[in-house]
Order: structure tokens, then sequence, then C-alpha cells
């Protein structure tokens, strides 16, 4: 299943004449995303990339038209019930894209991975700070920590483990409270 997935997903690629690269997966410094942990490779002194993104903007600088990759990736510190340390990203660049656009793409994209093209004709579109009006009845842009840290009845030992970090607590409340609500028969999008 997974490989006629993937299959599926070249071809889409393909059918729109983006073009597959291939790019390092060490590399001698680590990203600069403070979120994500490289894994560092000592035999190499080097790291494994947590995502294909530099070297493929390097392409995009270079001159290349619009590119996909489909590839192993490695983060440490991010193993659990959804996440493993190695796991396989597709990312893509395309050239002058609105947002729309960019929405539109990533629905096809999803439609022809699971060869149900049917998904792009009920898509639920949603506004970020509405969701979060409208089911925990907090305003996400200003609410304080405290009241993040109420709308998922945090214990202390959570309360500890997130500390000040607003993005991890909205995060964790669209993961637990909000997504959820999601329907389970159409695919949802989430913007601004």
């Amino acid at each position: 299943m997974r490989a006629t997935m993937l299959a599926r997903a070249r071809r889409c690629f393909a059918d729109q004449d983006v073009l597959a690269v291939d790019t390092a997966a060490l590399s001698p410094s680590a990203p600069t995303d403070p979120h994500i942990a490289s894994m560092s490779v000592q035999a190499a002194d080097a790291y494994l990339h947590t995502s294909p993104e530099f070297h493929m903007k390097r392409l995009l600088a270079d001159g290349y038209p619009d590119i996909y990759t489909i590839c192993r990736v490695f983060r440490d510190g991010e193993s659990g019930r959804h996440h493993l340390p190695e796991f396989t990203m597709i990312e893509w660049y395309r050239h002058a894209m609105s947002l729309d656009a960019i929405i539109a793409d990533t629905l096809q994209l999803v439609a022809a991975i699971l060869e149900r093209p049917e998904l792009v004709n009920s898509v639920a579109n949603r506004d970020y700070s509405s969701r979060f009006a409208d089911i925990v009845a907090i305003n996400a842009l200003d609410a304080s920590i405290d009241r993040l840290a109420d709308v998922v009845n945090a214990d202390e030992q959570l309360r500890l483990s997130l500390g000040d970090d607003r993005d991890a607590w909205l995060d964790l409340i669209m993961a637990t409270k909000i997504a959820p609500r999601f329907s389970m028969n159409s695919l949802t999008v989430v913007k601004h």
C-alpha cells in the first residue's frame, strides 16, 4: 500500500511537470529551527537532515523549476505514539502560487495519493482563530498561558513541561480539542 501511494504521489507531480530532485541527507551543520532537534553522525562529523528544505531552496535559487522530493528525514527526540525519529517526507516547491493555489495543490496531492478525487469537492475550510473561539471559547491570539493550560486541564507537570511556549499550548489544544471535531469523511483546511 505504501509503495502504491508513493507511486501515486510521483505520478501526480509528473503529470504537472514538477521535477523530482534528490538532496543530501548529511550536512556539516544542523538546521537553525530551534524546535527541531537534529541527529549527529559521529563518523562523518555531520548531521542528518530534518527536512530537505535548505537544499531544495538552494536549487530554487539556482534557477530550478517547480521541484519535489520524497525522502527519509531524521529528528532527534521525536519518539512516541505519533512520532518516529526517522520518517518519509514529501516536500515540494512551486513558483508564484497564491495561498489558495497552494491549498488546492495540496488537496489535489492528498486526493491523488488516496486515489479519491472526490475529496477535493467536499473540503471544509476553517479559520484558525474561529475554531478556537467556537470550540474552546478562547482568543488564540491573546489568551494567557494560564488560560491555554486551563483549556486542556493541564496538571503541574504539563505546565512545567510546556512553560511559556505559546505555540506548544496552541498545538496541544488544536490536537486534543479542535482537530478531533473535524469530520472523518472529508478533508479540513485550517488557514490563517
